[in-house]
């Protein structure tokens, strides 16, 4: 089982000095993602016409019974906030 924990930043820079610090302190690069108009991350690759789209499946591939938090998470991103995740096994 894991779990995953995600996080709403006010900046793509205060997004990335977190996903830095969080390396710093042993999580693996690959359990440790981020996501914002400047870098989409996974979302990228989700076959969708725009961004928000593309977030929005990326999300729910994340949380498929979180839909309340998939659009907080969607809009916060397309509005120019990142979002950080780190997955974590217990």
């Amino acid at each position: 089982m894991s779990a995953v924990l995600a996080a709403l930043f006010s900046t793509h820079q205060v997004a990335d000095e977190v996903r830095t610090r969080l390396v710093q302190d042993g999580f693996p690069t690959d359990r440790v993602e981020l996501a914002s108009r400047v870098e989409t991350g996974h979302a990228e690759v989700v076959p969708a016409s725009s961004l928000a789209e593309k977030l929005t499946l990326h999300f729910r591939q994340l949380f498929p019974a979180e839909e309340e938090a998939i659009q907080v998470l969607s809009r916060g991103v397309v509005a120019g906030r990142a979002r950080g995740w780190a997955g974590v096994r217990p």
